[in-house]
């Protein structure tokens, strides 16, 4: 499953608000790419600034997974510093605020 992960990308782009698009290379099933996103602890499995960054460190606060998930990181590398929320969790849509 870990190749089948790194295999997933997302694409960010920014205007007024920030829109990720999830490139399902390997066909997983809606649900297993959701639970990835949904729970910001389990994104060191697939995110690839967690692989290239090796001085990224993250903290989590709120619920584990869904709206309210906290996530704030610190690295050295192009990762920088930040922290993201989740703001709106349902099986197709998912929204984070980003700072």
């Amino acid at each position: 499953m870990a190749t089948q992960l790194r295999q997933m990308g997302i694409a960010i782009s920014r205007s007024n608000h920030y829109s990720a698009i999830v490139h399902n290379r390997e066909h997983m099933p809606l649900a297993t790419v959701f639970a990835l996103l949904n729970s910001f602890r389990r994104w060191p499995e697939w995110a690839p600034q967690d692989r290239d960054d090796r001085s990224l460190a993250r903290t989590f606060a709120g619920p584990a997974e869904g709206v309210g998930a906290i996530s704030e990181w610190q690295g050295s590398g192009a990762s920088g510093a930040g922290r993201m929320e989740i703001t709106h969790s349902v099986v197709d849509s998912l929204q984070m605020s980003l700072r």
